[in-house]
């Protein structure tokens, strides 16, 4: 891994445990069905400090599969995204990308967001890319 900028260090810290990836509800199992992704880095510390929410939350809406993807680890699943700032979430089904961009890393923003998005008169981005990285990441996940 290359050396970070200065500005970055001050911020950051290394972990030595993985971050886990929230489990799946089982009756989710429909590459169909919507997802949320949460596209971090395992030196973001407030990545890691949103990951006990974004667990929380994916008990709280079992129709949405939750996937915590590291950026770094998983780079061939999203590397034609550019993500620059941290969190970013990726919201959509194997068709449609819904929403894709950085969130405030609060659980009540991204509840928010889930009922936007996913109710029946959401709007699909146009972003091919975004949907090839959902795509991926459904297919490993499923």
């Amino acid at each position: 891994m290359g050396r970070r900028p200065l500005a970055l260090w001050a911020f950051t810290a290394r972990v030595s445990a993985p971050v886990r990836e929230p489990r799946m509800p089982v009756l989710n199992s429909d590459p169909r069905s919507w997802w949320i992704l949460c596209l971090c880095a395992e030196w973001c510390n407030v990545c890691r400090a949103l990951h006990p929410d974004f667990e929380a939350l994916s008990a709280d809406w079992p129709q949405i599969r939750f996937a915590w993807v590291d950026v770094e680890d998983e780079e061939a699943l999203v590397e034609e995204l550019e993500i620059e700032t941290f969190p970013t979430m990726l919201i959509g089904n194997a068709d449609e990308v819904r929403f894709l961009g950085p969130v405030q890393p609060r659980a009540e923003v991204l509840a928010r967001l889930l009922a936007g998005l996913t109710s029946d008169d959401g709007v699909a981005l146009d972003d091919p890319a975004a949907l090839a990285a959902l795509q991926a990441v459904i297919l490993s996940r499923t």
